[in-house]
Parts: structure tokens; C-alpha cells; sequence
């Protein structure tokens, strides 16, 4: 199934994933929240929202209800910032959030 699982409390076995997030603004049936990774861990920002009760929307696999017309899940990178990978410099993107259908 290629699912990843949460603890609340250390397993052997398990890697530690940590991620910072704060909500941005409350919106009907939901909100738009700010997610940081600060592990790299598979689906963690997936999982990170399925934890506390708050699935991504169009996230199937981690307990949305519904799918997104497109089949994709509503998780979009803002900035991205990695080492460049024969100089020392970082290179980094920024890109404005998607409309996601609210008019805007």
C-alpha cells in the first residue's frame, strides 16, 4: 500500500520525522496551513496533517473523504531551497500558491 504510520512515542525501528506548521487562514470545511519539514522522511507532511485529524484534501490514501477532480492532493510547495549539487550556494524557487478554486 506504500503507506507510512505515525507514534507518539519512539518505536524501535521507526525514524523520527519532525515538522513545524501554523494555520494561515480558516476557510469553510477546512484551512490553509503552512507545513515545514524539518526531517525528510516519506509522506511526512502527509502523514504530519493525517495525525492530528486533518487530512490533506484529495488525500485518499491518509483519510480524506473525497478525491480532487484531478485525482492529485492539495499540498503545494511555495519555496524550495537545496544545495546546489557541485557548488556550496543554495538554490533556491518560489512560486505563488494555485487558485484550488477559490476564485482568487
Amino acid at each position: 500500500r506504500n503507506t507510512v504510520r505515525w507514534f507518539r512515542e519512539p518505536r524501535e525501528g521507526a525514524k523520527e520525522a519532525r515538522t513545524r506548521w501554523r494555520v494561515l487562514a480558516r476557510e469553510a470545511g477546512g484551512a490553509r496551513v503552512e507545513l515545514v519539514p524539518e526531517t525528510g522522511r516519506p509522506h511526512q507532511l502527509r502523514v504530519a496533517m493525517a495525525s492530528l485529524g486533518c487530512p490533506l484534501v484529495g488525500d485518499l490514501r491518509y483519510g480524506a473523504s473525497a478525491p480532487l477532480p484531478d485525482k492529485s492532493v492539495a499540498l503545494h510547495a511555495r519555496s524550495l531551497e537545496v544545495p546546489h549539487p557541485t557548488l556550496a550556494d543554495p538554490v533556491s524557487w518560489s512560486v505563488p500558491e494555485p487558485d484550488w478554486g477559490r476564485g482568487k
